[in-house]
């Protein structure tokens, strides 16, 4: 499903900015319309070469924070971390953004908007739903492997056993009989979270009780990346890559092992065997059920914002609506 470009954003203002302040000359600005909340260039610059440029609405990005400034500053310090495990750190499948020329990785194009710049990595990238076989899944595992054995000095985002966007979903749930005109699927949105009040209650009351017992287990914190989906993985002539690095934050290594558990041909026991670290299945449980959330907090904040009929919404209510009816959440098929 094709996501228009962001409202309120031109290219030239793209233009500009990557020539004020990344220094490079753009020849030809192609969008790439694909994601949720991040909007995507291929910009092609002088003699041939190539980035990747990458716009954040910093109000769909609840997992960070209730307000946009929370948002832009929290956003900052996860591109930082990617960036600073990328070069000091020596995770060559991190494909972190490239500071500007004052050395910051996110540019402010608007009080909405944000914008960072990326190297070019070719190579076929995955799609969520799709398995991988077991060689592959191994690979993934090692670079996962690699990144929780990693320390930054980089200050990241605190994501334990928590629900990002827990408040506005809480403030959601109520002010169901306050009727909302932000857009057209606002009392749609409103009606639909209604009827299914009572199962988005219990499903945070499931976390809450899972949270408790898992963390009675003493988990302990690593780097995580946050979504470790095939949609994340580009796979290139030196190997797999993981893009999207606004979701890094500390956590239990169990917020980017969840993801594996219901594929096939994953073999998590070899996380184990390279790592030493146990897998508690209760920390799996947990985030499968943290993302359901996570999910449901950004969707509804969408519709309870003022929103435009557009494939980037419609891709938002039929995201909720499932989940609402009981969907699971399965990036590797």
């Amino acid at each position: 499903m094709d996501v228009p470009p962001p409202p309120g954003v031109s290219e030239t203002q793209i233009v500009e900015a990557l020539e004020r302040d990344w220094g490079l000359g753009v020849e030809r600005l192609a969008y790439v319309p694909k994601g949720f909340g991040s909007y995507h260039w291929e910009a092609v610059t002088g003699e041939g070469g190539r980035r990747f440029v990458t716009v954040d609405d910093l109000t769909t990005k609840t997992w960070l924070g209730a307000a946009v400034e929370e948002n832009h500053r929290a956003l900052r310090s996860c591109y930082r971390a990617a960036h600073e495990l990328a070069e000091r750190r020596g995770l060559s499948f991190v494909v972190a953004p490239l500071p500007d020329r004052h050395g910051e990785v996110v540019h402010r194009l608007s009080a909405r908007f944000a914008l960072s710049v990326y190297p070019f990595v070719p190579g076929p990238a995955g799609r969520w739903g799709v398995q991988i076989g077991g060689d592959e899944a191994r690979r993934v595992l090692r670079l996962l492997a690699d990144l929780h054995g990693c320390e930054v000095e980089t200050e990241v985002p605190d994501r334990g056993l928590e629900v990002g966007g827990r408040p506005l979903l809480e403030a959601a749930l109520d002010e169901l009989d306050r009727p909302c005109s932000a857009g057209p699927f606002s009392e749609r949105a409103r009606a639909e979270l209604a009827a299914h009040r009572g199962e988005v209650v219990r499903l945070l009351e499931s976390f809450d009780d899972l949270a408790a017992r898992f963390a009675a287990g003493g988990p302990v914190p690593v780097v995580c990346h946050g979504e470790p989906h095939p949609g994340n993985l580009i796979g290139g002539d030196d190997g797999i890559h993981l893009v999207d690095w606004d979701t890094v934050g500390c956590a239990p290594a169990e917020r980017d092992l969840w993801m594996f558990e219901l594929c096939p041909e994953v073999d998590l026991d070899f996380y184990e065997e390279i790592t030493g670290r146990r897998i508690d299945r209760r920390g799996l449980a947990l985030y499968r059920l943290a993302w359901i959330l996570e999910d449901l907090a950004a969707f509804v904040t969408v519709f309870r914002s003022p929103h435009e009929l557009n494939a980037a919404t419609q891709k938002a209510w039929d995201g909720l609506t499932g989940y609402l009816r009981g969907d699971q959440p399965r990036p590797y098929g």
